[in-house]
C-alpha cells in the first residue's frame, strides 16, 4: 500500500527567486530590510550597492554579512532568495528592496 504524499498540507517546497537590485542603500537600511525578511527565506545571497560601494550580501537564517566586493561587479546588481514555498513573498520582497522581478 502506497501513501502519495503529494498534496500534504505541510509539504515543504524548496524554491528560490531573484530579484534586480538597481538603486543603493545605507547600511542600516540593508539591516532593516534582512530584519524584515520572511522566516520561510533562509538564504540570499548577491550583490547590492550599499552607501555607493558594490558589496557581496550573504544572509542564512537571519544571520548576514555585507563586505565590499572585490574586482568589477556586473552592471545589474541581483539578488538570490532561497527558502521553503517562498514564491508567494516574491512580490513583498521585491517592493522592500525596491527592485524588479529578476
Amino acid at each position: 500500500h502506497h501513501v502519495r504524499h503529494k498534496h500534504h498540507p505541510h509539504q515543504q517546497e524548496m524554491e528560490h527567486f531573484s530579484i534586480i537590485v538597481p538603486r543603493s542603500f545605507k547600511r542600516e537600511a540593508v539591516e532593516r530590510i534582512l530584519k524584515n525578511l520572511p522566516q520561510e527565506i533562509f538564504r540570499a545571497k548577491g550583490f547590492v550597492l550599499v552607501d555607493g560601494n558594490d558589496c557581496l550580501l550573504n544572509y542564512v537564517a537571519g544571520r548576514w554579512n555585507i563586505e565590499e566586493a572585490l574586482g568589477k561587479q556586473e552592471k545589474e546588481r541581483r539578488i538570490v532568495f532561497i527558502g521553503e514555498n517562498i514564491k508567494k513573498h516574491q512580490d513583498k520582497v521585491t517592493h522592500l528592496w525596491g527592485g524588479k522581478h529578476g
